[in-house]
């Protein structure tokens, strides 16, 4: 699996370790094959008329070249989460504008640190006012525009 065999080259582990040390890798290995996937399913469900639209508003960040920089961002942010504010504890589902431009396909998004990170790792930004919709409604009306 090629996410795993990136994450242990990352984080300075041999391909031969051992079964357990890849196990606790599971659930990174796990969200780098999400991500890797929910790119191409974006960069595939762009019709060639918004091929532009791609380039300029979402980052294929969880490709190798980037993987690196990545983790390390993560690991920072994961440490600044552990501190959060009592908002971030709770998770309302949310609809990205900037993927909605993007496939006009509906891709959700949770609140608080997962909303942000998705703008900060797929779109290369921090998180504004406007980037999440809650309805589809909203979604719909902004994309008109």
């Amino acid at each position: 699996m090629k996410a795993a065999e990136d994450l242990l080259n990352i984080l300075g582990l041999a391909k031969d370790s051992t079964k357990a040390q890849v196990q606790e890798l599971g659930q990174l290995v796990y969200h780098v094959c999400k991500e890797r996937k929910q790119y191409l399913e974006i960069k595939k469900g762009a019709s060639p008329s918004r091929k532009e639209l791609l380039n300029e508003l979402a980052t294929d960040s969880h490709r190798l070249g980037n993987l690196s920089k990545l983790v390390k961002q993560a690991a920072e942010e994961y440490e600044s989460v552990e501190d959060a504010g009592p908002e971030d504890g709770v998770r309302v589902m949310l609809y990205c504008q900037r993927c909605y431009r993007i496939t006009r396909v509906l891709r959700t998004v949770f609140s608080g640190w997962e909303g942000r990170w998705h703008m900060k790792s797929l779109h290369g930004k921090e998180l504004e006012e406007g980037d999440l919709k809650a309805s589809v409604t909203a979604v719909l009306a902004e994309a008109r525009h």
